[in-house]
Order: C-alpha cells, then sequence, then structure tokens
C-alpha cells in the first residue's frame, strides 16, 4: 500500500467520517465499524487471529495495558504485535495504522456501493 494510493483517500471522505465518529456518543467498548465491513478487512489484511483481535482493541480506543489485560498477555507482547501489525500495513504508528484502516473501509463500503448499483 504505498502513501500516494492511502493520500488521495485522506482528504473529505475521511474528515467526514471521523467527524461523524466524533460527534456520536459511543463508548470505548464499541466497534466503529459494521460486521460486513469488518470482515472484509480480515480478509484483506491477512493477519494472524491474535493480531486481528488486537487491530480491533485499537480500533475501540484501548491502551497497551488495556490490550494486554483482555488478551491475557504482556505489555511488551502487545507492542511486539503492533510492531509486526505496522510492518505488515506499512504504516509507522497507532495513527497512521487507524487512518490507513478506515481508507481501507471506506474503500470496501464505495465498492459495495457501487456494486449494489
Amino acid at each position: 500500500m504505498d502513501n500516494t494510493h492511502r493520500s488521495k483517500w485522506i482528504g473529505k471522505p475521511l474528515n467526514e467520517f471521523a467527524n461523524s465518529m466524533a460527534s456520536t456518543s459511543e463508548s470505548a467498548d464499541s466497534f466503529p465499524m459494521d460486521d460486513w465491513v469488518w470482515g472484509q478487512l480480515i480478509i484483506r489484511l491477512g493477519l494472524p487471529k491474535q493480531q486481528l483481535r488486537l487491530v480491533r482493541l485499537v480500533l475501540m480506543r484501548f491502551q497497551d495495558s488495556e490490550i494486554a489485560e483482555e488478551m491475557d498477555i504482556s505489555t511488551s507482547t502487545v507492542r511486539t504485535y503492533l510492531t509486526r501489525i505496522f510492518h505488515r500495513t506499512e504504516t509507522r504508528d497507532r495513527i497512521d495504522l487507524v487512518i490507513t484502516l478506515f481508507t481501507m473501509a471506506l474503500e470496501i463500503q464505495a465498492q459495495r456501493r457501487f456494486d449494489q448499483a
């Protein structure tokens, strides 16, 4: 996934999506995308189950210590998984990861709408 491809999607659609997310009163334990989109992301990411679970918790705004507790692993294992996920998704940090995942989700939703039209 190159930055040129990613940057064309970072503009208005992602900002609108982020604003709609910020305006909701969701708690930290709610997941910010529907099951179908998440399922498509799982297929595209191709990560092991534990790493997918960690990604889901990152998207739910869990911190390293909360992820470690939820997954019953150490915080150093959380960081190791994150490093592997960053490498696999060609991202640098959590913010870049979240932007990349929501960009992918927007692409999936756009393709779904196109296919239904």
